[in-house]
């Protein structure tokens, strides 16, 4: 077991018992502390054998804990730091326990970067940071006994939420008041250190309550987004399918284009959502890279034999691979709808109607890539409708799923599948496009493929 003998680990609770003893038990598995204790007016049950039970006056506000925080805690320790925790903020990756981190006076994770927000009494930015895992030196709890720490802030000010006369301990101590704290000689750990320590994760959100007339609105954005986008890129078949066989290899090149630009988009989006929502338990870069090279190699193996019985059957090896497009595309548009459903469900007005407008545009130019390959088959219209369908209908799922219960870790599974399944189709059609013509030049090959991407970065501007 890692010895940590001199911080003392801490949680003040009066309320949410249960979950407050579960998060300082956890924080003892495998940590042993220079002390552990669990502060409030009365004694919960099931504290393991490390922590000690330390009474105080009831906590009945959050407005009281923030109070505790700033100047009563100092009252609790004896060592030279303590680790405030929380029941939604506490060890999780012992392991990565680090001493340097006791140089400083206070480290939290990171607040967003954002230059309106957590600001100084000169309008500076202040980065670190936030006080639900926080470790802090009996120097700086020490502080307020020492000099005045005003508690009460200005009307208005950022730390004071609006309307609810509410004042953050972590936003007196490191943004309104800090410069009193660095008076005293303390010091705050730099933006890449609290990085390493901790991550701010966002609150889980209230989902929508399904009815009827929501069910169906959030249906007719999916098949606003996804399936008519796709029907209307179908058209093009006509038009492609008169074409020459260099013309014909033009665009299923350029088809190429379209769905590694997807591919990335999705892998970038993925990674997005995961430094935004995920704890950092989860690994998301390993998380997504495994999941997307999982996802090639079994759609690798399923689409080698999909595409083998097409050519054994009546079936054509370009109907082959436009299922696989359809595929893809389809788990690709299904991370979409998540997206949208859940921009729709945070009440994000604004960033919905974007979305929506942005993914109609952008997927239309998907069912040009669905079409493709199949302008050297006799495709009869309800095949086509059937891959539109395939590709289009799970963003209404994902709109559905996003809605009501929306989950990041889902949204990135999914995003990372759809982008194996994508990039396991762009070799296939790879391997059609040189199977079909052995005279393609190379430099038509990069023109269209360099405009598939170019069009699909045009239409996703909007968004």
């Amino acid at each position: 077991m890692l010895k940590v003998p001199e911080v003392t680990v801490l949680i003040l609770a009066d309320l949410d018992l249960p979950d407050a003893v579960y998060a300082i038990n956890k924080s003892c598995e495998a940590i042993e502390w220079g002390a552990a204790k669990f502060i409030g007016s009365k004694k919960p049950e099931g504290l393991c054998d490390q922590v000690v039970y330390e009474e105080t006056y009831p906590i009945q506000s959050i407005n009281d804990f923030n109070f505790y925080c700033i100047y009563n805690l100092s009252n609790h320790i004896r060592t030279s730091h303590c680790l405030l925790i929380h029941p939604d903020g506490y060890v999780i990756r012992p392991h990565l326990w680090d001493n340097s981190w006791l140089q400083y006076d206070y480290i939290g994770a990171p607040w967003r970067d954002d230059p309106t927000a957590y600001l100084d009494p000169w309008g500076k930015n202040q980065r670190v940071g936030n006080g639900g895992f926080s470790l802090r030196s009996k120097k700086l709890l020490d502080v307020p006994s020492k000099v005045t720490v005003p508690w009460e802030v200005n009307e208005g000010d950022f730390y004071k939420h609006q309307n609810a006369g509410l004042y953050n301990e972590d936003g007196n101590i490191c943004c309104h008041n800090r410069h009193i704290f660095e008076q005293q000689g303390c010091v705050y750990a730099p933006v890449e250190v609290a990085a390493r320590f901790s991550k701010e994760v966002e609150a889980a959100f209230t989902s929508l309550q399904p009815n009827f007339d929501l069910f169906m609105f959030l249906g007719t954005v999916g098949f606003l987004i996804g399936v008519i986008p796709i029907m209307i890129g179908l058209l093009w078949y006509p038009f492609i399918k008169k074409l020459g066989k260099n013309s014909l290899n033009f665009f299923l090149a350029f088809a190429i284009g379209l769905l590694l630009f997807l591919g990335i988009d999705a892998v970038i989006e993925a990674g997005e959502i995961s430094n935004e929502h995920l704890s950092s338990v989860f690994n998301g870069e390993l998380l997504i890279a495994t999941v997307v090279i999982l996802s090639f190699l079994l759609l690798y193996g399923i689409g080698e034999k999909l595409i083998k019985k097409t050519n054994s059957s009546r079936f054509s090896q370009g109907i082959g691979i436009s299922l696989m497009i359809s595929i893809g595309i389809g788990l690709h548009n299904l991370g979409e709808g998540l997206a949208v459903g859940a921009a729709i469900a945070l009440g994000q007005v604004a960033l919905s109607k974007f979305l929506i407008i942005g993914f109609a545009a952008h997927n239309t130019t998907e069912g040009l890539a669905i079409a493709a390959p199949l302008t050297g088959t006799k495709a009869k219209i309800a095949k086509m409708i059937g891959l539109g369908l395939l590709a289009g209908v799970p963003a209404i799922f994902g709109t559905w799923i996003g809605g009501f219960s929306f989950s990041p870790l889902f949204t990135i599974i999914f995003l990372s599948i759809g982008a194996g399944a994508i990039f396991q189709v762009v070799l296939s059609l790879f391997n059609y496009m040189r199977e079909r013509t052995e005279s393609f030049s190379n430099v038509a090959l990069f023109i269209g493929i360099a405009l598939g991407l170019v069009v699909m970065y045009l239409t996703s501007v909007i968004i």
